[in-house]
Formats: C-alpha cells, structure tokens, sequence
C-alpha cells in the first residue's frame, strides 16, 4: 500500500508480446512457459488459455507476454484511481505497414516515437497518420502541463478519466475514441491466480 500519490497517464499497445515471442512458437514451447511462470499453478492457466485452431500457441504466448508487460500499470491504475487521483489510461493500437508485413503490429514501445514526436517523416504517409502523431504528441504534452490530456490542444476525441470501476480507456488509432479496457478480465483472473490464490 506505500505508493507515491499522483496522477498518472499510463496505458498498453494492442500488440506487446509481438517483440517477444516468435512466430515459431510451439504448443510445447508455450506450456513449458506457463510451467516456468506460474509453477504448479500453470494448469489453472492452460484451462482458462488453452491452444486451439482459432487461438494458437503463438497467440497464446504473445497474450501471455502482453499480461506480463501490462498488468502492473493496470493494477496502479486501479489503486490510484481509488484513492481519488487522476489517472488517464490508453490502448496504442495504431500499427504501420512495415510492422504489419513482419506480424509485429502495434508493438511494445510504439507510441514513444510518436508521444516525443520522433516520427521519421518517410512514415508520416499522409495527412491522417501527421495528424494522429500530432495529437498523441500534444495529449502528453497537455498532461505534463496541465496534469490533463484534455486541458489544451489536441485534435481527436475527449480522453475520458480511468476509473477501477469503469476501465475506461482511449483507444489511440488513426480515429481514436474511447473504449473499454481490452484486457480487465484477464488482469482480474491472474491477480486472484498470483496474490488471491481464489482461482
């Protein structure tokens, strides 16, 4: 419970464990990591996440590394929301073709070429992707202004606030808008797994 009190702009890419986890990833591979993370725990996880024809090992293994890398922003958020701070959470899910022809996607640490507006300009292909790096760019720096995202300019929707109840995120794409968390069900079932033990 000894946390700083402050307000917080946080959030995910859609595609995280795709830097992590090749492609080459067998159903073997992926239940030897599920042994390796959660020790005798890990057939509780394997029933909830199970390979199959529709969600392959791959798949599975890249979620599982999206968890790792996003569940601790997500439970801060929680805690800090509900002791009435600010917080303002998104989801990255704008990606650019030469990351898709490779299956990286909107992969981890994306966004930070476009929140310190480091864009090389051969990838700002038109008037719509210039202007999405704009707007993710003033939104952060709206928040280390203003502590707000919406306090100042920007270009796309209202960021709605984070609530531990609510989840709500900004979506961040070429049409942002706001959304629902994609992942709080699964954060909810591996902190009962990992610290509840209510599984």
């Amino acid at each position: 419970g000894e946390i700083n009190g402050v307000d917080i702009l946080a959030g995910y890419n859609t595609d995280e464990g795709t830097l992590f986890v090749p492609r080459s990833t067998s159903e073997e591979a992926y239940i030897r990591l599920l042994g390796r993370v959660f020790g005798d725990k890990a057939l509780t996880v394997l029933e909830r996440y199970p390979v199959s024809p529709r969600r392959t090992a791959v798949t599975r293994a890249r979620r599982l590394a999206e968890m790792g890398l996003s569940m601790g922003g997500d439970i801060f958020a929680d805690e800090l929301s509900r002791r009435g701070h600010k917080v303002w959470y998104y989801n990255f899910n704008y990606s650019m073709p030469v990351l898709d022809q490779v299956g990286l996607g909107a992969m981890h640490a994306l966004e930070l070429i476009y929140v310190f507006d480091t864009v090389p300009k051969v990838l700002l292909r038109d008037e719509a992707t210039a202007a999405f790096k704009e707007d993710v760019h003033r939104r952060w720096l709206n928040f280390i202004k203003n502590g707000n995202p919406n306090n100042g300019k920007h270009l796309g929707p209202e960021w709605p606030r984070y609530t531990a109840e609510g989840k709500e995120t900004l979506v961040l794409d070429l049409e942002s808008r706001p959304g629902p968390s994609l992942h709080a069900k699964d954060v909810a079932f591996y902190r009962k797994l990992l610290w509840e033990n209510t599984v």
